[in-house]
């Protein structure tokens, strides 16, 4: 029920432009949600997990994309996801991590997006975050494999 997108940017030093590359990706993502009918913001959730200033949240209450960021000279990676569904199973994971780290938070700021498919939010992101991008089709042995190690990978799998 999740999204994940890496986007490889461009950085002149390891701290040049760090919010900048937040806050324009955020914007962005913000943007196209709203393309999809979601009240989509930019901003900390109170109380929310992995908290931060460029969360993109529906309605300033639940967090729906969370991103961060390495960066080396020359060169930075913008990591993220979004929940489409299935925010429940996050809180469940993130209830007993939390506890176990002693840190504060709110379960009920994880949200999700109701109401559009993965398809159409994957689609609005790909507009917003790389125009003009091809979508490449997985080969056979590329898809078998994923196919073969998503069990692995998989709550309860």
């Amino acid at each position: 029920g999740t999204i994940a997108f890496d986007l490889v940017l461009p950085a002149g030093s390891i701290v040049e432009g760090v919010q900048d590359r937040f806050r324009d990706t955020s914007d962005d993502i913000a943007e196209a949600l709203v393309a999809l009918g979601v009240d989509a913001r930019v901003g900390e959730v109170p109380g929310e997990y992995c908290r931060g200033a460029y969360s993109v949240n529906a309605g300033g209450r639940t967090k729906l994309v969370g991103t961060a960021q390495r960066a080396i000279r020359g060169g930075a990676l913008l990591a993220g996801f979004v929940t489409v569904e299935g925010a429940e199973l996050l809180r469940d994971v993130l209830v007993p991590v939390y506890a176990a780290l002693g840190l504060e938070w709110d379960p009920a700021t994880v949200g999700d997006i109701t109401g559009t498919s993965i398809d159409a939010v994957e689609g609005a992101l790909a507009i917003s975050l790389a125009p003009g991008a091809t979508p490449s089709p997985l080969d056979d042995e590329t898809r078998t494999l994923a196919e073969q190690l998503q069990p692995r990978h998989t709550i309860g799998g």
